[in-house]
């Protein structure tokens, strides 16, 4: 059915705001989310039940660009795991109208922009113009609080073993949590490993990239 005439911008704004900050969104059937191992799409596909459970998520900014002839355009800034059709689904049942999602453009994913990313036709086009714009692993993860590693660090981290203090060169600019993730780096600054910190002070690799 047509929009409903009548669902105008200020009831699409006082719609909206129940969609801010912290709460619990059900992922939509069509889905990565796994249901007893498989993932939800497969199930999905075959008419089969999704017994989906509703996961916590964060939405930051929720702004309204306009709102014309029934067709709404927001920009939305989230965490990791927010689904912009489950919005756009919950958002229409609110309003009484219903509501589906017609198009969808990431902007930004962590620190990286639309400045980093270069359009398929000049990647299909060129490939010295994609190996131009790869970013080194070193630029990674930048909210990531680092430590630089010795020698001994570096070979122990290489083989996937914990490194402690003593295999440090350098820290980061503070003292690291218990269950916080830490890049380890080599005196170079080349990112080795990601690693987590353990209550006994150990950083332990859990994703090792040399």
């Amino acid at each position: 059915p047509p929009p409903d005439p009548g669902v105008g911008r200020e009831q699409v704004e006082a719609a909206l705001a129940g969609f801010r900050g912290t709460f619990e969104q059900m992922p939509p059937p069509f889905s990565a989310k796994k249901v007893g191992g498989v993932p939800a799409y497969k199930l999905a596909r075959k008419n089969e039940p999704t017994a989906l459970s509703p996961v916590s998520v964060t939405v930051r900014e929720l702004t309204v660009l306009s709102l014309d002839d029934g067709l709404l355009r927001l920009e939305v800034t989230s965490t990791a795991g927010f689904y912009v059709r489950s919005l756009a689904h919950d958002l229409g049942v609110v309003l009484g109208c219903g509501a589906h999602l017609e198009s969808l453009r990431r902007t930004r994913a962590g620190a990286f922009g639309l400045a980093q990313a270069l359009a398929l036709d000049d990647l299909e086009q060129s490939t010295d113009a994609a190996a131009a714009r790869l970013v080194p692993l070193s630029a990674l993860l930048p909210d990531v609080p680092a430590v630089r590693l010795n020698e001994r660090g570096v070979k122990r981290t290489g083989h996937g073993n914990s490194v402690s203090a003593e295999d440090f060169a350098e820290m980061g600019s503070g003292p690291i949590r218990s269950g916080e993730r830490v890049r380890l780096l080599d005196e170079a600054g080349a990112l080795l490993a990601i690693a987590e910190m353990g209550p006994d002070g150990l950083l332990r690799p859990s994703i090792v990239l040399v």
